[in-house]
C-alpha cells in the first residue's frame, strides 16, 4: 500500500512515517508540507497513492476541505484518512461530504488509526471515537460558517489572515485587485465579520491560516 502523509509540521509527518512502516501492508509513504505540494506527489507516485492521511490545516492555499474535494476528484481511487484538532461536528460532516473517508482527531491512539486505515481499506467510512460520540448526540451541532464559502472565498479569506494585502492577494491568485474587494466583502456579509482582525481570528480558530 503507498501511503501520502499530508500535514504542516515535519515531527508529526516523521512519527507518522514511523508508524505506518510498522505495519506489514505499507509499502510506500511519501511526505507533503502543503495541499499544491501534496497534489503534485500524489500525481507523481507510481502508482498514486491508495491511502491519504492528511491534516485539514496546510501551508499555501488549498488545504482543508478543498484538498479533500481535489483529491478526491483527482484520485478517485485513493483512500482519504483525515487526522486533525478540528471537532467542529459542522467540519466533520463537511470533510466526509467531500469525500473523505475517515475522521479521526490528532489525540487518538495508533490502535485506533490501524482501525481506520483497516475500515477504509474495506470500503467503510469510520470515525473516532470522540467524534462518533459527537455525531451521534448533539455535540457541536449546526451548519459550518466554512461551509457558505465558495472555494475562492476561502483562499482570499486564508490569504488575508496571513496578513496579505489586495494586491498581493491578487498577485497569487491570478486575479484582478477589485475582484479580491469583491470577495473581501462577499466574506463580510456571509459571515458577518467586518474587520481585518476578526477575519484572521476566524480563520486560525477553523485552521485556515
Amino acid at each position: 500500500m503507498n501511503v501520502l502523509v499530508v500535514d504542516g509540521h515535519h515531527i508529526v509527518r516523521e512519527g507518522l512515517v514511523c508508524l505506518l512502516h510498522r505495519l506489514d501492508e505499507i509499502g510506500t509513504v511519501e511526505q507533503a508540507a502543503s495541499g499544491e505540494e501534496a497534489l503534485r506527489k500524489a500525481q507523481e507516485m507510481d502508482p498514486n497513492p491508495s491511502l491519504i492521511i492528511m491534516d485539514l490545516r496546510l501551508e499555501g492555499i488549498l488545504h482543508g476541505i478543498d484538498l479533500a474535494t481535489s483529491f478526491r476528484r483527482e484520485l478517485p481511487d485513493s483512500r482519504i484518512i483525515v487526522l486533525s484538532d478540528e471537532r467542529h461536528r459542522g467540519m466533520v460532516e463537511a470533510a466526509m461530504q467531500s469525500g473523505v473517508n475517515a475522521y479521526l482527531l490528532k489525540t487518538c491512539h495508533f490502535e485506533d488509526l490501524k482501525q481506520g486505515i483497516a475500515s477504509v481499506n474495506e470500503g467503510k467510512a469510520y470515525l473516532s471515537a470522540e467524534i462518533s460520540r459527537m455525531a451521534e448526540g448533539d455535540g457541536a451541532a449546526g451548519e459550518h460558517p466554512l461551509r457558505i464559502l465558495s472555494r475562492r472565498e476561502r483562499q482570499v479569506l486564508t490569504l488575508i489572515a496571513r496578513g496579505g494585502t489586495t494586491k498581493s492577494i491578487a498577485h497569487e491568485l491570478g486575479i484582478s485587485p477589485k475582484t479580491v474587494e469583491k470577495h473581501r466583502g462577499k466574506l463580510a456579509r456571509k459571515l458577518d465579520i467586518h474587520s481585518v482582525a476578526e477575519l484572521t481570528r476566524f480563520a486560525i480558530e477553523n485552521e485556515m491560516a
